[in-house]
């Protein structure tokens, strides 16, 4: 912390990806506004776009899925929320009936607070049609983002989320928790859902497996919401914020 304090006091210049974070790091730390600069993160769009089954079928086939699955990519960590929404995948299952061939896949490897959450995937009433792969490289991932049902982004805090954004242009809807940097940086291409709330987010599960025009919709204005960030205008703005200190 005493680290994180002196480098934020020494800096001429701040480059945070989110007004979200901006706002934290100006009430937190005491920073003057005026050095403090968003550059918004992007996705790699020629990577993440829409596959088509027959595209994504060898890297279906390599991880064993179907095409009944929502994704959570991310290390496992406290921070993610990553209990309730495994409670809130066991209301959906219940209502599911059995056969049921829906899966919940998490794409990350443990992370801080993994131990706490352990018992939750090995305890669970439904831990068989719940799939942990690791680490997943992007050239894989991005198959398996195009073929989820959709894009799960539960988390307590985030300072931009890059994943809703390839989700976005993966032709994915995304169901992100309601907290700011999500509404920032989804606006109104995605569902956005308590946090804490497994019941709420089993219900946003079920809503968006049934309701092919809300569907359709989130799909639509994600492919346009995307548009708006690029690796190009994250360079350019950097080096704006770069060549003005010379």
């Amino acid at each position: 912390m005493r680290m994180t304090k002196q480098a934020l006091k020494k800096a001429t210049r701040l480059l945070v990806p989110s007004q979200t974070t901006r706002d934290d790091l100006i009430e937190l730390y005491k920073v003057n506004p005026d050095r403090v600069v968003v550059v918004p993160f992007a996705a790699d769009t020629t990577l993440y776009r829409p596959y088509t089954q027959q595209e994504a079928a060898p890297v279906l086939q390599k991880y064993r899925l179907g095409t009944n699955f929502f994704l959570v990519v991310g290390r496992l960590e406290k921070k993610k929320n990553i209990t309730t929404l495994i409670r809130a995948f066991e209301l959906f299952k219940s209502r599911r009936g059995i056969g049921d061939p829906f899966e919940l896949v998490f794409a990350g490897e443990p992370g801080y607070g993994y131990e706490k959450m352990k018992p939750y995937f090995d305890l669970s009433s439904v831990k068989s049609h719940i799939r942990q792969l690791g680490f997943i490289p992007d050239e894989d991932l991005a198959p398996l983002m195009s073929q989820a049902t959709a894009y799960l982004f539960p988390s307590w805090y985030e300072g931009f989320g890059i994943p809703s954004l390839e989700a976005m242009a993966s032709g994915t809807p995304v169901l992100a928790s309601s907290i700011a940097v999500h509404k920032e940086v989804i606006v109104d291409a995605g569902m956005f859902i308590p946090p804490g709330e497994s019941e709420a987010w089993a219900q946003a599960m079920a809503e968006i497996v049934h309701n092919t025009v809300l569907r359709t919709d989130l799909i639509t204005k994600g492919k346009e919401r995307v548009k708006n960030f690029s690796w190009e205008k994250t360079a350019q703005q950097t080096w704006d914020v770069l060549r003005n200190l010379v």
